[in-house]
Order: C-alpha cells, then structure tokens, then sequence
C-alpha cells in the first residue's frame, strides 16, 4: 500500500511540473547598483526565446530592456520600467505575452504595479515556477491563469513597478527571467501556451564582433592543434636525406 502511494504521488508530481521541466533553466544575472538609478548603468536587456511542450521553438521571441528609475524609502523601495517587445515571427499569425517573471536576491517582501498591462502580482512561485516576482493579467491573486489581454505579436509596452525590499539595499541581483505566451496560432500550435526564458545578449568585443564563448574558444584551440599536427606531418615527410 506504501508503495502504491508513493508510485501516485511521483505520478501527480510528474502531472504539476512546469512545461520548463525538460528544458536547463537559465541563469543570467545581472547585479543593479542602487547608485546607477535614473543613469545608463542602471540599464540592461534580456531576450527570450519561446518553449513549447518542453521544446524550444522557432518564431517565438521577445526581448525587455529594464530601467532602475529610482531607490526611494531609504533603500527599500526600488522603481523599474520594463520595456516589453513582442518579436514572434512566423509560423505564427497569433501569439500574446501575458505574464513575465524573475528571481530577485535578497528576497523581496512585496511587489507593486505602478502602471503598464500586467496588473496582476505573484509572489508565491505559481508563475511560472521558477521565478519569485510575477506581473501578468490574471483575474485572481496570482499569476495561474490569465485573462484575455496581453501584449499582442509585434506589439509592445511599457510595465512600471516597484520591488519593496524588508531591509534598505544597495544593491540587487535579478536572475532566471521568463515570461509566458498564450493563444499561440500558427503551424501545429493552435491554441497551445509556452514559456520563454530570458538571456543576456550577445557581449561585444572592441573590433566589432560577439566574443566567443567558452566551449567556441575549446573549439578554436582544438582546431589549431589539429592544423599544427597536420603541418608537422607534412613537413616531415618531405624531408630527403642526401647521400
């Protein structure tokens, strides 16, 4: 009997996980100073792609620049803009953001809507599962449904809110952002939802092109090795030895 409840309850966990579950969850973090407010270095963007039944999924995209416009409260209270574009392509004729989401280190102890859409707040981890702060529309308390409007495909908005931190902070580190499509149409994906995750750009090197990343520098040193080996064998059979 101990066993069959055990073997349920894996089998209803496995249900209630977040369509993200087969898919790394991202970390880009990105550490705000409270001095930078209203100032350029107190800017950043991440861009998101579109996660279908656990699979990423071309023609969902969408990218949120945001601003610290001011500390206020001595220190506790931290005011944002998020400047939200809907960048899907095709296969799709339809498809809204209704909710966006991140992690914030320390912990907040309330969120608040200044203006912009998303009027609904999730404190509690129900959107969309991995992050702790949730905007959305949304009919009841949190961020698990989602109500008919939303920033529509080409479309995009301005979200203003506040983080309220129980301690006065100097700085906060913001990470694992995400968001969610709803009424996706096109292709195969009538009527389906997704998830997007937000990244970093692409870092920029002074001559113009995107730094390499890591496994890409492997690549290249490898890649080197090879052509040297090749070299040295080549030199060395055409080496003649003169009586």
């Amino acid at each position: 009997m101990n066993r069959l409840r055990i073997i349920s309850a894996a089998v209803a966990a496995a249900v209630a996980a977040p369509a993200l579950a087969a898919v790394p969850i991202v970390s880009a973090p990105v550490t705000v100073l409270a001095s930078t407010a209203g100032l350029p270095g107190g800017t950043f963007t991440r861009n998101f792609n579109g996660i279908i039944d656990e699979v990423v999924t071309p023609g969902l995209g969408a990218s949120i620049g945001f601003a610290l416009n001011s500390v206020s409260g001595d220190g506790k209270t931290w005011n944002f803009t998020a400047n939200i574009l809907n960048q899907a392509t095709s296969p799709f004729s339809s498809a809204r953001i209704s909710a966006m989401g991140f992690s914030s280190t320390p912990d907040i102890a309330n969120a608040a809507v200044v203006s912009g859409p998303f009027t609904g707040v999730d404190l509690g981890g129900n959107f969309p599962q991995i992050s702790n702060v949730g905007f959305c529309f949304t009919a009841g308390p949190n961020c698990n449904g989602g109500a008919s409007g939303g920033i529509a495909l080409g479309g995009s908005a301005s979200q203003v809110f506040n983080l309220i931190f129980t301690n006065a902070q100097t700085s906060v580190v913001l990470d694992q952002f995400t968001m969610r499509w709803q009424s996706l149409t096109g292709g195969n994906f009538n009527g389906a939802s997704g998830i997007g995750q937000g990244i970093a750009p692409d870092p920029v090197d002074p001559g113009g092109g995107a730094v390499p990343e890591p496994a890409s520098w492997a690549m290249l040193i490898a890649g080197f090795g090879l052509v040297g080996a090749a070299m040295r064998r080549r030199t060395q059979h055409g080496l003649t030895v003169s009586a």
